[in-house]
C-alpha cells in the first residue's frame, strides 16, 4: 500500500510541476480529503445523518482526487460518483 501511495504522490508532483522538456499546458487539480465518519454498519446514526451530504459534496465539486479516512467499503460505494474508481485496503484484513 505504501508503494502505491508513494507512486501516486510522485506522479502528482511531476504532473503538477511539469518538466522543462514537456510542452504541456499547466493543469489544475481539484484535490480534497474528508473524514467521512467511521460507520462499521450502514445503519449507524452518524452515517445516516452525513451520507447524503458527503455524496452531494463529491458530486458538486467533481474532485480529481479525493482522500478519506475511517471509511468502510459500504460508505465508499455510496458516495463515489459514477465514473470514479477507488484504491484502498481495509485496516484489519488488508483487503476490503
Amino acid at each position: 500500500m505504501k508503494k502505491i501511495v508513494n507512486t501516486i504522490l510522485v506522479l502528482l508532483v511531476l504532473f503538477a510541476s511539469g518538466c522543462s522538456s514537456c510542452k504541456a499546458e499547466k493543469t489544475q487539480l481539484k484535490v480534497a480529503t474528508f473524514n467521512i465518519q467511521m460507520a462499521p454498519k450502514p445503519t449507524d446514526v452518524y452515517w445516516q445523518t452525513r451520507k447524503d451530504a458527503a455524496k452531494d459534496l463529491l458530486a458538486y465539486y467533481k474532485f480529481d482526487i479525493w482522500g478519506s479516512q475511517e471509511t468502510f467499503l459500504h460508505q465508499i460505494e455510496y458516495v463515489l460518483p459514477e465514473g470514479y474508481a477507488f484504491v484502498g485496503v481495509g485496516r484489519d484484513d488488508g483487503k476490503t
